[in-house]
């Protein structure tokens, strides 16, 4: 890391600290100034990989919301089923029922 602290107050002195390395210093094992190659093809495999998790598991609770749906609704027809029962069970109801099935 290199830090320069600089006197602003008319002073040309600048201070250094740390090192700094010249281009003839890098190495294309480590990537040069762009990162190594190596590490973002790691980096996309894991990050495809994470993705392909989080697709799997929505998939999993679709289908699971998907069953949960069909169940409300065969609760929600039988709910209607007794409601309708219920109804026809009372005579007036069910006297006019009649009448307008005739």
């Amino acid at each position: 890391m290199v830090d320069f602290v600089a006197d602003f107050s008319g002073n040309q002195s600048a201070k250094m600290l740390g090192t700094k390395r010249g281009f003839s210093e890098l190495h294309d094992d480590d990537g040069g100034v762009f990162g190594n190659k190596k590490a973002n093809l790691k980096m996309e495999e894991t990050t495809h990989g994470e993705t392909t998790k989080i697709i799997v598991s929505l998939r999993e609770r679709f289908e699971k919301y998907k069953e949960d749906v069909e169940k409300l609704k065969g609760a929600a027809r039988e709910l209607k089923t007794l409601q309708s029962r219920k109804l026809l069970l009372d005579p007036a109801i069910y006297e006019e029922f009649m009448h307008l099935k005739n």
